[in-house]
């Protein structure tokens, strides 16, 4: 949303711009500016206009198009015109920060969004971009500190109660617990929270816990291989067998192509001396030469 009314208010004052005649061939440029040049970058033109703060504006305009349709190369060339013109343009730092993302280099990401940070303090969303930068580069610390801020002044910001929770989750699990209770109480439908709270709680031994969160997890949503593999393999050990049969066999559906599974199943029927059900799991192999090992041992 945001860079949409960007490019629309960009867009709006080209168009201003061209109504009144700054890019009209009939003008001298002025001297303290560079003549009008044309250069072939990707689908587009950019041109040198005629006034550092026009040049700012179309730079900053031509970079944001050419970073949509993937030319991130021609995108950084265009920031980086806009920045050379007006360096105290902290909204193309953030453009920037997030290109450089893309393009694989986090070093120069955390540098951007750092000073686009220094000018936007209550900013709680470049925030969180600044500290999971921190945390993809491995400062946990750093990524820590300005969570714990975030959360000082924004206590129930979703994605830094979850982030920080994950940050956490291995040496302070009880705190991470407490995080993601707080999320889940303001998001309850978040199988995302639900499933690192089942992780925690099988860790802790806790085994109604977890299975109570998987269970949650494929409520709020049915696509959850990982859970339905943990419930599967979780009532196995109970030895809830016609149980673990109906969790996998859903796993199974969503992920027909994946073996193990298959074969899992295919072992719980044969202690129920089910032929039926394990034929029907083995009838993908009958015409196929190439069938697994373990498939034509059954069959």
């Amino acid at each position: 949303m945001r860079n949409k009314i960007i490019l629309l208010f960009l867009t709006g004052q080209l168009i201003i711009n061209i109504a009144n005649g700054w890019a009209k061939e009939d003008k001298p440029a002025p001297r303290n500016s560079s003549a009008t040049t044309k250069e072939e970058v990707g689908p587009y033109q950019v041109y040198t206009l005629r006034t550092q703060r026009q040049n700012l504006y179309y730079n900053y305009l031509c970079g944001l198009l050419l970073e949509k349709q993937g030319h991130w190369e021609q995108a950084l060339d265009a920031y980086n015109l806009a920045l050379a013109i007006e360096p105290s343009a902290t909204a193309i730092y953030h453009e920037r920060s997030d290109l450089f993302l893309k393009m694989g280099t986090p070093e120069k990401a955390l540098e951007d969004a750092q000073l686009y940070v220094r000018d936007h303090p209550e900013d709680a969303e470049s925030l969180m971009r600044l500290a999971n930068i921190h945390s993809l580069l491995g400062q946990k610390i750093a990524a820590r500190v300005i969570i714990e801020n975030i959360l000082r002044d924004h206590p129930k910001n979703e994605e830094a109660l979850i982030t920080l929770a994950g940050l956490i989750m291995q040496e302070e699990p009880q705190e991470a617990i407490r995080l993601l209770n707080t999320y889940v109480e303001l998001s309850p439908g978040a199988a995302d929270g639900y499933y690192y709270l089942g992780l925690l709680y099988q860790k802790e031994g806790n085994k109604a816990k977890a299975k109570a969160m998987f269970e949650k997890v494929v409520q709020a949503d049915s696509d959850s291989l990982p859970s339905l593999i943990l419930l599967g393999q979780m009532s196995e050990a109970e030895g809830s067998l016609r149980e673990a049969v109906v969790y996998y066999e859903q796993a199974l559906q969503k992920m027909p192509d994946n073996f193990s599974l298959r074969m899992q199943l295919i072992l719980l029927y044969a202690q129920k001396m089910d032929m039926a059900q394990i034929e029907r799991l083995l009838d993908r192999y009958k015409k196929d030469s190439p069938a697994p090992v373990e498939a034509n041992l059954w069959l």
